[in-house]
């Protein structure tokens, strides 16, 4: 009690407060006068800051359709004070149920990673169904208000799902359509798909051995979720193409479809023909050979014609000539597409008795 009653106790407390208050004023006061947490009219003279912060989505548009994870590049700033925190927010639509997040905190002018697919941020498909919301406050409390008008809340279609497609086919119908297809050279053909999408299908390409061949037409032009398309194909050249289509939707989701094998018909090649004896008589059994291959493995015909206007269907026919004379016996072997390879054999001779 002596003490609260002394001259000398209260006369140190009151230095003791003189001297904080020199410290806020001198050191205090002028560093966040600084770094902008006070600001300042023309006469040095403390201005209450009433502006609000402003926050933007730079990177992306309302209505962009998204159906991978993506970066929103995000610009908050405070002309008159100092930001104190930032937050954003996503509410999703499934049905016209609403799901939200909540306002969570982020870095103020930073990126901000948003996710897509099931169980993510964006976790519905649908047209506006993400809707991503960003704002700040300052340390005088002054706080944004989100709005459409100025860039700082945005709404997203999302689709993940990628477009079906069917295979390649030549004929009008998929059904029954058996593989691989056979095409002649320098035949026109109009390869078509059937695509399906949960939205919409923007545009399908061709690809023959892998090497994109352009845009394939729509034979509707107003289709949007199930479409058909075409394009013509002309084999310039023997031999086995491979062949699929590919196709995106709005989100830029591709799809390619099964690949198929269509294959130009190899002729059949005779390596060699042969007939033994060359020569003899009417009693002589002559015999003739063929040695031949067919690249697609098809079924072979024979055809031999003995020039004598005889002619045998087996491979490895024999044959003895009723008349003396010389004849240039030939065969023609045939696959079952209807092409076909000859050769003469050497020329037989028929001598007298």
């Amino acid at each position: 009690m002596r003490l609260l009653k002394s001259k000398r106790f209260w006369l140190i407390i009151l230095t003791l407060i003189i001297i904080g208050v020199l410290i806020y004023f001198i050191f205090f006061k002028k560093y966040i006068i600084e770094n902008g947490s006070i600001p300042l009219n023309g006469q040095g003279q403390e201005v209450k800051d009433k502006t609000d912060p402003a926050s933007q989505i730079r990177s992306l548009n309302s209505g962009s359709w998204h159906g991978k994870n993506f970066i929103l590049d995000v610009l908050d700033e405070d002309l008159e004070s100092k930001l104190d925190f930032c937050e954003y927010k996503i509410i999703t639509y499934n049905n016209e149920k609403e799901y939200s997040t909540g306002w969570l905190k982020r870095k103020c002018n930073s990126d901000l990673n948003i996710s897509v697919g099931e169980g993510k941020m964006c976790g519905f498909e649908g047209r506006n169904a993400c809707w991503i919301y960003v704002r700040s406050k300052d340390v005088n409390g002054n706080q944004h208000n989100p709005s459409l008008e100025n860039k700082s809340i945005i709404y997203l279609h999302i689709d993940w799902s990628k477009p079906i497609i069917s295979k390649a086919f030549i004929t009008d119908s998929l059904d029954g359509q058996s593989y691989p297809i056979f095409i002649e050279e320098n035949e026109s053909y109009n390869l078509k798909t059937e695509v399906s999408d949960n939205f919409k299908i923007t545009g399908c390409n061709l690809y023959i051995d892998y090497q994109n061949q352009g845009i394939m037409l729509r034979e509707d032009s107003s289709c949007q979720k199930k479409c058909d398309f075409g394009k013509e194909f002309i084999p310039e050249q023997p031999g086995v193409y491979q062949i699929f289509a590919a196709c995106k939707d709005n989100a830029n989701n591709i799809s390619k479809s099964e690949t198929v094998e269509t294959r130009t018909n190899l002729v059949p090649v005779i390596s060699s023909c042969r007939v033994n004896p060359t020569s003899g008589n009417i009693n002589t059994q002559f015999n003739f050979s063929v040695d031949v291959q067919d690249p697609d493995n098809d079924p072979l015909s024979f055809s031999w014609n003995f020039g004598n206007e005889e002619f045998s269907n087996i491979k490895d026919a024999s044959h003895f000539y009723k008349n003396p004379g010389t004849y240039n016996p030939e065969i023609i072997v045939s696959d079952d597409k209807g092409t076909n390879d000859s050769c003469l054999t050497a020329w037989v001779s028929i001598l007298e008795d």
